[in-house]
């Protein structure tokens, strides 16, 4: 667990069973209406599925759901969402950074990525952050990104 500028950001080792849950379906809900995502993201919710989650007073502000597999060198992340009333406030930046943290404690290589190319906040908020961006040649309709985990 951190706190950085009055958000608390943890780990959730499982989604299922978490605040968290609601939170998900409803905001997948929404990006799926918007077409900034589709209905393959709610298949890729595991029994392994985790989480990154920002919270202001105890009430979940941000996250980011993310897979991965003991002994791979990739762990792969699906959604990761700010609550519009607070972004402009390095929420996700510092998210990603758990992230990344999280994968180099666990001798995982690389964080990777999709992002609806209609997506401009995610698109801009990735960048920011430094992430390289790039088509992806199995569906033209995502940005990929791969980046190292060593910050």
């Amino acid at each position: 667990m951190q706190t950085k500028e009055g958000v608390t950001y943890s780990l959730v080792q499982a989604i299922g069973g978490s605040p968290l849950v609601p939170l998900f379906y409803k905001h997948v809900a929404e990006l799926m209406e918007a077409g900034h995502c589709t209905f393959h993201t709610f298949e890729r919710v595991t029994n392994r599925t985790q989480a990154i989650v920002a919270e202001i007073d105890n009430k979940i502000v941000g996250f980011l759901l993310f897979n991965y597999e003991k002994k791979e060198e990739v762990m792969f992340g699906f959604l990761g969402y700010v609550h519009p009333d607070y972004r402009r406030r390095s929420i996700f930046a510092t998210i990603m950074d758990c992230w990344c943290m999280h994968a180099n404690i666990n001798d995982v290589k690389y964080v990777e990525g999709f992002i609806s190319i209609k997506h401009e906040i995610s698109l801009r908020a990735h960048r920011k952050i430094g992430f390289e961006l790039f088509i992806s040649e199995h569906s033209p309709e995502y940005y990929q990104y791969k980046h190292s985990a060593y910050l």
